[in-house]
């Protein structure tokens, strides 16, 4: 008999200005959870598809995007602490109606949930982090530089090229200033800082990385040196299509995307 789910959005009362959206069925017995870490700007809406295709697997999902001050700002690490602490309460406060904690796999979209992913530590999270098997990196890491930043606000602003292009110029000046300011007081973190901080990630499960070419916010080289730092803690899976956008690769080639992360999600680890 196929699960039926119900959706809750949760509205955050707390400092890091967090919603949750969360998919739960009524089991039996309790069901894996699919944390998904939505890219800047999305909406549970938009999310809606992914948590729909992990609730056919047998997932309850919860998810959540990072607000703009955590993401873009002077002082994000702290911000992306705040809301580990946060999600941390969360599954742990029987008075929410999170899933209760099994086992989890972390979907991570664009360095927007990537950052949301690295805060999850045992310190900051350690009923989540331990329960976590899996992460599928989606259109994740990308570029930390200035041009990126500020295509990455045009994207969540804009559906269309031109539109998209026309902020991105107007925008990137100010990420440079941005940058100056960080670099003089020794505030924020650069892009050699971000990866480095990707690759020293202590989690030693499975991973999957899920990217293109043709991905205009992606540092492809930076990304696959990553890759390959990472086999050294991780058994580690990733598929290059090629082509899709930012963010597009389920929209853009479902078929293939969803029978990667089925395949991934059914193997074994070796580890």
């Amino acid at each position: 008999m196929a699960l039926k789910f119900t959706q809750t959005v949760l509205p955050s009362l707390t400092v890091t200005n967090l919603s949750f959206s969360i998919n739960s069925a009524v089991s039996t017995s309790p069901l894996p959870t699919a944390l998904l870490l939505g890219w800047y700007a999305s909406t549970p809406e938009h999310l809606d598809k992914y948590a729909q295709f992990y609730n056919s697997l047998g997932y309850n999902t919860v998810s959540l995007t990072l607000p703009h001050p955590a993401i873009f700002g002077t002082n994000t690490l702290k911000r992306q602490r705040q809301i580990a602490l946060e999600l941390e309460s969360h599954f742990t406060d029987p008075a929410t109606p999170f899933p209760s904690l099994t086992t989890t796999i972390a979907v991570a979209f664009s360095n927007g949930g990537y950052f949301g992913l690295l805060s999850i530590t045992s310190e900051n999270c350690p009923t989540l982090f331990p329960t976590i098997t899996n992460i599928i990196a989606d259109s994740a890491p990308c570029a930390l530089y200035a041009s990126a930043g500020a295509r990455a606000i045009s994207y969540g602003i804009s559906g269309r090229d031109a539109t998209r292009n026309l902020l991105t110029f107007a925008i990137t000046p100010l990420f440079y200033v941005a940058g100056a300011v960080q670099y003089v007081f020794n505030v924020g973190e650069d892009h050699a800082g971000f990866f480095q901080r990707c690759r020293d990630y202590p989690f030693q499960g499975q991973e999957l990385y899920l990217y293109s070419d043709g991905d205009k916010l992606c540092d492809i080289p930076a990304l696959t040196q990553l890759i390959e730092a990472r086999k050294e803690k991780c058994q580690v899976t990733a598929n290059n299509f090629g082509s899709t956008q930012h963010v597009q690769h389920m929209r853009e080639s479902q078929a293939a995307y969803e029978s990667l992360v089925k395949k991934f999600l059914n193997s074994k680890s070796k580890l």
